[in-house]
């Protein structure tokens, strides 16, 4: 577009006589298309009308016209009808013929050029009114032009125009004192601030974010400034926009996309801290303390999200971050329920709060409530994918019908088709199981894994730019997938044995090397977009993306044990992104310099929060070389050969085979220490020792220290807490238990064969007559009630609260333990036969047989149980849920019982009272059978056979411990036969 010459004339054939044939085009359409049928509805009246009736009326004829266009059809319209646009362009180009570019930029129908060249769209024009009057802009010469052409600028996303506009505007208020800028400019803060986040949310180029952030420090003062002086809303009008609303959502805008966290608090402060709280307002500030969960550890980031819930008490997010911050706290999952109860299914995020809320409902067993929750999704929107899979996973038990939905995790809803057929490769060695295999050796699968990782390198090299936001779901859910392998290949490191085909067809070590398969896929289809041209193709909002991104690519090099990788990573986009989201990169970085137990530059990185920056930094160390840093010693008190043994399993073809099975030898010590600190109810502190960490059986329960509002952060080999404020000193000399984590494992088995039967061997050695016992005072009231039935006494122990932090002057400790330890647990069989008043030396005859439902249980659920437990009672079995029933009454059940069946759980623990001989069927999966169980009964001297089903189809790819199964119904009616002695 020009405005320097005007469009040949053109006369349309249906134009009244009385029409003057000088008339540009546009005019004579905009007159007909707006109704003018006689003289005296020319703009300007007859007399302009008779002036325009000759073949070539002069610039003043059409100034003047171009001045009635202005103030007629064009007035008062922030959005003029494109013809009416048209033809005041075109008449005020012949206006204009022979002035010159300033005379013309210097008129008074300037701006309203601009607004209808923006109407219209020309683009190209408008970005060339820019860098050529720089200048005269900066001289101060027609500011309220500048900002009509800022806004037509920033309205049709000419991003590159409208941020070279903003740097001349913003170098020239800056040179003009507050009381000199013309009323035009008053809002002028505004209007650059509206620029400046159109320029940040469409940025492409991480150097326009740093210039979009650097105008944040100059705007804040303004809009404080603002407020400030600005008198509070009336009270009749309590959802009227806040002063100078425009000014703060621009701000938030800005502050969001380059993820300024301290700006987002003070603009989150003032939002909430407002008497009233304009609907308007809500999305931003829900946005804004979204970020804020997500990024920001601080404290009051914590009290924000309260403030807002109290003021927006149905918003689902709102719920779900206070509800996240409440589980690690300490709060149990039903107890969650007053959190998300009262939200408006309306609102955004919905959807997300409960399905975390229903996925940690299943996982703490409340299967009812769970699917409830999924159901109140179903009222509102299709479930996604991942909640379809765990619904029919609650339902399978009551279901035989249920499967899975069809299509592999790793294509869930929204990884795109090209994304897809880049990851072929990986999903066809997915879909070779891992299981033991004669004909493909474990060094020729390792091979397959390793192999698949450069043919990735070279069709992600042949990729286009993607998307940050289609990559961020593709590895999302590449690393669900490498979790629940790595979940597999735990189990090897958890035993100090081979998991070979008598426990399970799953071989742990290939699904090891498939999870670094499964790494290597989602470090390198990361970096694809980290390391790229263009890390934000697509938008400047798109850095939390980018950000969240780096965070699961540092997570798959530390599943890797590579933080030296994972580090250098946070390094390079660092210094692509200087500042912006500063506070948690310093977090990752600390995260990196934790795993590799480098304390030095963790407390350098600490220093540099603004949050913590006190923190404590503790070395973690397993318990031999704890010990020896510590430079104590051990006395032995108890050593504990493996026990030999067998089991047998009862093959889905009808098969019974016997394999032989030793326990693991055990040991325990006592070690005298002063000064050991205790905190978060578990954590044992030695001043030159550091922190305890468990043996792997323990750590495959979770990263350790287990999640907290007082873990700040944590790595593999070192952690860094919240300073823990008073201390209670304890000085009287007292016993205390290594991993003593019952209230994070709140475990049947877990409390009874790793806590209890220690115990008990301090009171059977008398030490708990010398010295009292630390325990939590949040026990459950069932561990409280086994205390009392080996004959604690009240006065035996020194309880403690889980935020309290313990200074022992004088601690016995006794060594941790592992696994299920012949002579201790026999000592607590016979000790808890005398008190549910049964004689060791004159056992029953046992007589009973008991089926262990766990219809109750949301993992591993059996389908078909039901019928099972017809099949088990009409043999004679009785139907028990041992979580019913007192410990004593267990043992009085389980002491007198010839056979036990049903799926195993922790209520098979209660193996531990039965006689020697009795018949045991485990009925599970063939694709594993953890030995725990069998441990019990190789101690025992129990004949213990496992009957094998299989995984659903479609559920193994979450968790193949956890997934339903099945099992043949004419097997289980042979085996439980075979319990009964029939």
């Amino acid at each position: 577009m020009s405005l320097a010459d005007p469009a040949e004339p053109g006369l349309p054939l249906t134009d009244p006589a009385w029409l003057p044939e000088a008339l540009p085009p546009a005019l004579k359409v905009a007159l007909r298309q707006s109704g003018a049928i006689a003289p005296k509805d020319f703009p300007g009246g007859l007399e302009l009308l008779q002036r325009l009736q000759v073949p070539k009326p002069a610039p003043p004829v059409w100034m003047r016209l171009a001045h009635a266009l202005n103030g007629g059809p064009l007035r008062g319209k922030p959005h003029p009808e494109a013809h009416w646009c048209q033809a005041f362009l075109e008449v005020l180009a012949l206006a204009w013929v022979g002035l010159s570019e300033d005379q013309r930029r210097a008129h008074g129908l300037y701006p309203q050029a601009l607004r209808c060249a923006g109407e219209l769209q020309h683009t190209e024009w408008l970005d060339q009114q820019v860098t050529p009057h720089a200048q005269a802009w900066r001289a101060g010469e027609q500011p309220a032009a500048a900002l009509v052409l800022l806004r037509m600028l920033k309205r049709l996303q000419r991003l590159q125009a409208c941020q070279a506009l903003v740097e001349h505007l913003g170098t020239w208020l800056a040179s003009v004192p507050a009381g000199q800028v013309d009323p035009p400019m008053a809002d002028w803060p505004a209007e650059l601030a509206g620029g400046i986040a159109a320029v940040a949310r469409g940025a492409e180029s991480l150097d326009t974010l740093h210039w979009a952030q650097a105008w944040l420090p100059r705007l804040l003062p303004k809009l404080l400034a603002r407020l400030a002086e600005t008198p509070p809303p009336a009270a009749a009008d309590p959802d009227a926009p806040p002063p100078h609303w425009l000014l703060h959502r621009d701000l938030a805008v800005i502050a969001l996309c380059t993820l300024d966290l301290p700006v987002l608090r003070q603009l989150s402060e003032l939002l909430c801290r407002r008497p009233q709280l304009p609907t308007i307002c809500v999305p931003m500030l829900v946005d804004m303390l979204g970020r804020l969960a997500q990024f920001d550890a601080a404290q009051d980031a914590e009290a924000l999200l309260a403030l807002a819930a109290s003021r927006l008490p149905r918003h689902p997010v709102l719920a779900l971050e206070r509800a996240k911050r409440a589980l690690l706290d300490g709060l149990d999952e039903l107890a969650l329920l007053p959190f998300f109860e009262p939200m408006d299914p309306g609102l955004p995020g919905y959807h997300a709060a409960c399905s975390w809320f229903a996925s940690q409902l299943a996982q703490a067993g409340a299967e009812a409530q769970a699917m409830d929750w999924y159901r109140r999704i179903e009222a509102v929107a299709p479930l996604s994918s991942l909640d379809q899979l765990r619904l029919a996973q609650l339902q399978a038990r009551h279901d035989p019908n249920t499967q899975a939905a069809p299509e592999s995790p790793l294509f869930d809803e929204g990884v795109t088709p090209v994304l897809q057929q880049a990851l072929a490769g990986l999903v066809a060695l997915l879909g070779e199981d891992p299981f033991h295999n004669p004909a493909l050796s474990r060094e020729a699968w390792a091979s397959r894994c390793a192999a698949s990782l450069p043919a990735f390198a070279q069709v992600l090299a042949a990729l286009p730019p993607q998307l940050v936001g289609d990559v961020l779901v593709a590895v999302r859910q590449l690393r669900l997938l490498e979790r629940a392998h790595a979940s597999a290949a735990m189990w090897q490191q958890s035993f100090p044995f081979e998991f070979e085909p008598a426990y399970g067809r799953v071989d742990p070590l290939r699904y090891l090397a498939l999870q670094e398969a499964l790494c290597g896929h989602l470090v390198a289809l990361a970096d694809h977009v980290l390391r790229g041209p263009a890390p934000l193709h697509g938008g400047g909002g798109r850095l939390r993306q980018l950000i969240e991104l780096l965070r699961l690519r540092c997570e798959g090099a530390l599943s890797q044990d590579r933080p030296a990788d994972a580090l250098a990573s946070v390094n390079r986009l660092a210094e692509r992104i200087g500042t912006m989201a500063e506070a948690y990169l310093q977090a990752l970085r600390e995260r990196c310099a934790l795993a590799e137990g480098d304390l030095a530059t963790a407390a350098e990185l600490r220093a540099g929060l603004r949050w913590g920056r006190e923190a404590e930094l503790q070395r973690l160390r397993p318990w031999p070389a704890w010990l020896a840093a510590e430079g104590a010693a051990e006395q032995r008190v108890l050593e504990a050969p493996a026990v030999p043994g067998h089991f047998e399993s009862v093959r889905a073809d009808g098969v019974v085979q016997r394999f032989p099975h030793a326990t693991v030898a055990t040991r325990l010590s006592l070690v005298a220490l002063r000064e050991l600190r205790v905190r978060n109810s578990y954590l044992l502190i030695a001043r030159e020792g550091g922190m305890l960490l468990p043996e792997p059986w323990h750590l495959s329960m979770g990263d350790y220290p287990y999640e907290h509002l007082q873990v700040l952060n944590r790595g593999r080999l070192a952690c860094s807490l919240q300073p823990s404020g008073e201390t209670r000193r304890i000085t009287e000399p007292v016993l205390v238990l290594a991993n003593l984590d019952a209230t994070y494992h709140r475990n049947y088995y877990h409390w009874m064969v790793l806590i209890l039967s220690r115990v008990r061997w301090l009171q059977a050695e008398g030490w708990l007559d010398r010295r009292p016992l630390l325990m939590p005072r949040e026990l459950s009231g069932w561990m409280r009630s086994s205390l009392q039935d080996i004959g604690v006494r009240p006065e035996q122990l020194v309880e403690y609260a889980d935020g309290e932090t313990l200074q022992l002057a004088d601690a016995l400790l006794l060594s941790p333990l592992e696994y299920a330890c012949r002579p201790l647990m026999d000592d607590l069989c016979r000790h808890l036969w005398r008190a549910a008043g049964l004689d060791p030396d004159q056992p029953p005859a046992p007589q009973r047989l008991l089926y262990i439902s766990r219809l109750s249980a949301h993992r591993r659920p059996l389908v078909h149980e039901e019928t099972i437990m017809a099949q088990a009672k009409a043999l004679g079995f009785e139907l028990l849920a041992p979580e019913t029933l007192s410990l004593l009454e267990q043992v009085r059940l389980f002491a007198n019982a010839r056979g036990i069946a049903g799926p195993p759980g922790a209520a098979y623990t209660n193996l531990s009272w039965c006689q020697p001989g009795t018949r045991v069927l485990s009925i599970f999966k063939e694709e594993v059978n953890l030995p725990t169980f069998v441990d019990i009964s190789v101690q025992r001297g129990q004949q213990h056979r496992w009957l094998l089903g299989h995984n659903l189809p479609g559920f193994d790819r979450t968790r193949v411990v956890a997934a339903p199964f099945s099992v043949s119904l004419e097997l289980t009616q042979r085996e439980l036969a075979w319990v009964a002695g029939a």
